[in-house]
């Protein structure tokens, strides 16, 4: 997996300056290219949790005994 970048202060003011100035059509393609960032962020980490729960815990249903990590509950999740 890739480390995300941390965004900075002046990443951030950039950003803002250019949603600023720019008119609406310019705002909307930039809001809705960060939604698009959002939501692939989000989807990386749902993506990720199964096998992180796996890593920690073992297998579903055959518990890793070693483990101080212990699944719990019946939900299925947001992926499940």
């Amino acid at each position: 997996m890739h480390a995300v970048a941390k965004p900075t202060t002046a990443d951030h003011q950039k950003l803002e300056k250019a949603f600023l100035q720019g008119g609406e059509k310019e705002a909307s393609a930039l809001f809705n290219e960060l939604l698009r960032v959002a939501v692939t962020v989000r989807k990386g980490l749902l993506d990720a949790m199964p096998q992180e729960v796996e890593s920690l815990c073992g297998s579903q249903h055959h518990p890793d005994p070693e483990s101080s990590c212990h699944r719990a509950g019946s939900e299925k999740g947001t992926n499940g």
